[in-house]
């Protein structure tokens, strides 16, 4: 299987969520078969995602998830086109949730699961010398955990 190495890792993980939650039951043995057509799915996406992770919400959209509307938008038809392609694949037997249930259950797993790897790496789609942890800092006078310095959020306090 060629294409992106997290494209597996994002296939697999949204197959044992769904699993996992009760909404599809895949087929014995066919596994790897469900996993490499997502995979199919996900690769030319993710090109176009993948860059957007590490971007800060103030640099994007306040509403937009991943910071501008056309990767929302990507995303969003990949979720539907994972969606179409498990109630269509022969590997998974039965599905026991709404087309929209499984569709936020996949959002849910690609936005968590994208983070995990922008906060794991990094950003190496950023621009040189600009990675995550060098993003906008948590407001240092509150004592705050790690993870909020790591996380690119302003924190002010209240007045």
């Amino acid at each position: 299987m060629t294409g992106h190495p997290h494209s597996r890792q994002l296939a697999q993980t949204t197959l044992e969520t769904l699993k996992r939650a009760g909404h599809i039951v895949v087929a014995p043995g066919a596994t790897e078969q469900v996993l490499r057509d997502l995979v199919e799915l996900i690769d030319p996406v993710l090109a176009v995602i993948l860059p957007k992770v590490n971007r800060s919400p103030i640099m994007g959209e306040v509403s937009s998830t991943f910071g501008d509307e056309a990767t929302d938008e990507a995303v969003e038809e990949l979720v539907a086109s994972m969606r179409e392609a498990l109630l269509d694949s022969d590997g998974v037997e039965d599905v026991f949730a709404e087309d929209r249930v499984i569709e936020r259950s996949i959002f849910r797993t690609l936005a968590e699961t994208l983070r995990a790897i922008g906060a794991r790496e990094g950003s190496p789609h950023a621009p040189p010398g600009r990675s995550r942890a060098a993003g906008p800092q948590a407001f240092t006078g509150w004592p705050c955990t790690a993870y909020l310095r790591s996380m690119p959020v302003m924190c002010a306090p209240s007045q």
